[in-house]
């Protein structure tokens, strides 16, 4: 994590020839105009884009993404399941985690423990409770926080990535699953990436599986 926070440094302050400095990356902003890359020609946006996938590539770190049909969540779990499974937010968040402790579980060694952060944008008191309620017994996680992205370069990495993941689970709920941009094929090819959709088909799957208060049937079963 320290060479991708220092190569993303470095490409930050010399992002290409003739540029200035960059005060963070994003790459939904790297694609528009205006801003800091109101003087980027289109190809010079996907060159530097490219350059920060390298860097994520080249730093031999896992990536996971999620992705949930919002519209579908939101219209399909209600009442009382809806209160145990949370906003859309809540699957996503929780899919992080578990991957990340099963990372750590295994590739990691004895006693090794993650320190987690998300971007400072998603905090919500919902994902405080959640945390309380599914971290009191994880020991492998040593802490959760919530930073500024423009403080931390590999939050502007996690954003890359969580931004192609975006556009792509979009094609895939609009039936367009084998459209990934060109450039997203290439990280996924060269990096070690997973994803997961929640899109309706699955929201609906999942309810099947669940009794009426949102709990696993199978452990429904058990506490009667």
């Amino acid at each position: 994590m320290g060479a991708l926070r220092r190569q993303m440094g470095a490409k930050l302050a010399a992002p290409l020839p003739g540029k200035s400095r960059l005060s963070q990356f994003h790459l939904s902003s790297c694609m528009a105009p205006g801003g800091e890359f109101w003087d980027y020609k289109p190809v010079e946006r996907e060159a530097l884009a490219g350059e920060f996938r390298d860097i994520i590539i080249e730093s031999g770190l896992g990536s996971t993404a999620s992705a949930v049909d919002r519209a579908a969540w939101d219209e399909l779990v209600v009442g009382p399941v809806r209160d145990f499974l949370g906003s859309p937010r809540q699957p996503c968040f929780l899919h992080c985690l578990d991957r990340a402790i099963e990372y750590v579980r295994s590739w990691g060694r004895d006693g090794d423990q993650l320190a987690v952060m998300f971007d400072e944008g998603i905090e919500s008191d919902e994902l405080r409770r959640l945390m309380k309620k599914y971290l009191w017994n994880q020991p492998e996680v040593a802490s959760v926080t919530f930073g500024r992205v423009e403080e931390f370069p590999p939050l502007q990495g996690a954003d890359v990535i969580a931004t192609e993941s975006y556009w792509q689970a979009q094609h895939w709920m609009q039936g367009n699953a084998g459209n990934a941009r060109a450039p997203f094929e290439h990280f996924l090819k060269h990096a070690r990436a997973e994803g997961l959709i929640f899109d309706r088909p699955t929201i609906i799957e999942e309810l099947a599986r669940r009794d009426e208060r949102g709990l696993p049937k199978a452990r429904a079963r058990r506490d009667a």
